[in-house]
């Protein structure tokens, strides 16, 4: 074990100035029509991946939980991509970038209006 030198000058941390970093990523969900159908597009700048991502289409209106009333999904395992759906274009559409918290909950990450 080192010896601890008794005479060292102690640090004044009043001296020492906080630091303090941020940064900004955009997530992005769209639905569209193509062929008749309802399509799904996402992409997001994040160098990280969002833990368990998926892109879950909703009709009417989103659920307070996410894995509730969903009609499709697709995983979100590439920083970009679309998932043409079997559902009909039309009116009540939704979307959401859905992805698990740090306590294991799925939450919204970015949410669609919905069509009409």
């Amino acid at each position: 074990m080192p010896e601890i030198n008794e005479k060292a000058p102690l640090l004044d941390e009043k001296k020492i100035g906080n630091v303090t970093a941020s940064a900004t990523f955009t997530f992005t969900v769209t639905a569209s029509e193509y062929l008749g159908r309802v399509n799904l597009g996402w992409s997001q700048n994040c160098p990280a991946r969002l833990q368990d991502c998926w892109i879950g289409l909703y009709k009417g209106s989103f659920p307070s939980d996410p894995n509730t009333n969903l009609v499709t999904f697709t995983w979100a395992e590439a920083a970009a991509g679309t998932f043409l759906t079997n559902e009909p274009w039309g009116t009540g559409w939704c979307a959401a970038m859905v992805a698990k918290n740090g306590t294991g909950r799925y939450v919204y990450v970015v949410k669609t209006p919905i069509t009409g």
